[in-house]
């Protein structure tokens, strides 16, 4: 599947429906390439169902192909709804390899984990900020994890 844009945009209370699922379970998917989620606010979602495989976006799990970019976008949780925004397993992605991923630039708020990554390689995640109702803060909580990615502090924060 080839993805060019999905661009500035507004999309608001979506109720009942995972956004951007590439992968039914935890180990197939769609093949994805180039993927381009920038610019869009995507405010008061309620999505449909918790944990990994139901995250706002639900990257493929495996290899994506090409440069992806996540970067610019607000992504506002309803008061209930889906636990993750944004969600991939590398599968096999050792700490040296390039992901070909980055999630820069968001603004996070209402999700319990707002990015989760494992065995994704080198993953570029920086300039994100998070409100006050993220369980994602600055520096990871506790039940966060880190698997090789870097984390800058944030850069900038929403008014919404």
């Amino acid at each position: 599947m080839c993805i060019r844009d999905s661009t500035d945009s507004t999309v608001r209370n979506l109720n009942g429906a995972t956004a951007f699922k590439f992968s039914n379970n935890s180990t197939t998917g769609v093949r994805l390439s180039n993927l381009n989620i920038s610019g869009n606010q995507f405010l008061n979602s309620v999505g449909n169902g918790t944990g990994d495989e139901y995250a706002f976006v639900t990257l493929p799990p495996g290899t994506l192909s090409g440069e992806n970019r996540i970067s610019r976008n607000d992504f506002v949780r309803a008061t209930s709804g889906q636990t993750i925004a944004i969600s991939w397993d590398g599968l096999t992605r050792t700490g040296t390899v390039p992901s070909g991923l980055s999630i820069t630039d968001n603004y996070f708020d209402g999700y319990e984990s707002s990015i989760r990554l494992s065995r994704n390689g080198l993953t570029t995640v920086s300039g994100n900020t998070f409100g006050t109702r993220s369980g994602s803060q600055g520096r990871p909580a506790t039940g966060e994890e880190l698997s090789l990615i870097h984390i800058s502090e944030p850069t900038r924060r929403y008014a919404i």
